[in-house]
Formats: C-alpha cells, sequence, structure tokens
C-alpha cells in the first residue's frame, strides 16, 4: 500500500491522529467546564463545513472519529448529571433576574465586548486583518465566535466571564491575519499592545 493509499480512501494516518487529538482536547474541555460546547458546538460546525467542502472520499469520517472520541469519554458523566443539568437550567430560566425582555438578551455579549476598555482598538485591528487578508482561516474563526456569541443569548443567565471561551477565536483570527500581512504588523502590534495596557 502506498504512502497516498490511506488518504485516498479519505483518512490518513496523520490526519486521524490530529482529529483523535481534537477529540481528546473537546472531552477535556467538556469535563473540566460545562460551557465549553459554546466554543465546541461553533467551531466544530465550521471545521465540518470545512471538510465538506474540500470534497474528500468519506470527509465526515474524521470529523466522525472526534465526535466519537469526545463522546465516549465525556459522554458517562453528562449522563449521570442530565437530569441535575436540566432543572439548574429550568431553574435559571424561571427565576433569573437579568433576563427583562428579548432585548436585553440580544444586546448582553455584544454589549459586554464592546464596553471593556481595548475593545475598541482590538475591534478596528481585526477589522483591518480581516479587510485586508480575506483568508479562510480568520473568516472561519469570526463566524464560529458569532455562532458561539449567538449560543450565548439563548442562555437564560447572563455572566460576561461567559465569552471567555470564545476570545481565543479572536485572537486566532487576528494571528492569523498579522502572520500573512507583514508590511502592517509593527503598526498593528503597537496598536494591539497599546490597548491591552490601556
Amino acid at each position: 500500500e502506498g504512502p497516498n493509499q490511506g488518504e485516498n480512501h479519505g483518512l490518513s494516518t496523520s490526519r486521524t491522529v490530529q482529529w483523535v487529538a481534537g477529540g481528546l482536547f473537546a472531552a477535556a474541555a467538556l469535563l473540566t467546564k460545562q460551557t465549553a460546547v459554546f466554543a465546541l458546538l461553533p467551531l466544530g460546525a465550521v471545521m465540518l463545513f470545512d471538510a465538506r467542502r474540500s470534497g474528500a472520499p468519506r470527509w465526515w469520517l474524521a470529523p466522525g472519529l472526534a465526535a466519537a472520541t469526545a463522546t465516549l469519554i465525556a459522554g458517562p458523566w453528562y449522563l449521570r448529571r442530565l437530569a441535575a443539568e436540566w432543572q439548574y437550567l429550568t431553574d435559571s430560566a424561571a427565576a433569573n433576574p437579568d433576563m427583562v425582555g428579548p432585548l436585553h438578551a440580544l444586546a448582553f455579549y455584544p454589549l459586554a465586548l464592546l464596553q471593556q476598555g481595548w475593545a475598541p482598538l482590538v475591534w478596528i485591528a481585526l477589522i483591518a486583518v480581516l479587510w485586508r487578508r480575506r483568508e479562510h482561516l480568520p473568516g472561519a474563526l469570526l463566524v464560529a465566535t458569532v455562532v458561539g456569541v449567538v449560543l450565548l443569548i439563548g442562555v437564560p443567565k447572563k455572566y460576561p466571564r461567559l465569552l471567555v471561551v470564545l476570545l481565543p477565536f479572536l485572537a486566532a483570527a487576528m494571528g492569523s491575519g498579522l502572520a500573512r500581512w507583514r508590511g502592517a504588523r509593527p503598526a498593528l502590534g503597537a496598536l494591539l499592545l497599546g490597548s491591552l495596557l490601556t
């Protein structure tokens, strides 16, 4: 069997290892904090779409392997806690002082992001990177961030700290864009450093 034989069947050895590792990290995240699902779901959806768009034979095999790995490791704990977690969600929805209306629910997380002292400069830098360089990776990570915020909007209780799971997507998108935009790296790097110090 040639070196590319496995890839011709839709799943090479290296990609198998990568997706299994992804499943292991996903399981670790889910067992650490349930809110990891708000990052894993949009990121998984973007990766699944990307795998499907590649047109590889049996493109679904590798993402399915990652999902199966995460489910086998984290699933038993969630099955044992299913009734308690559901009760927590229903109680939160019934007695939530933060949920004062649909407009508040929609605006809470976008406003939480914009009200940070560093937010305007970081958003300007992010938009500049995406506008100047329309690579697939920054765009996909930005989509994952937006979908994650939409998922968080549906959660009854609202805490700004829940956004932490999505911030690595923005950081990775900005880093990817800056790595390819050599001429603007010093200026944007100084801009980001200044924003972090404000």
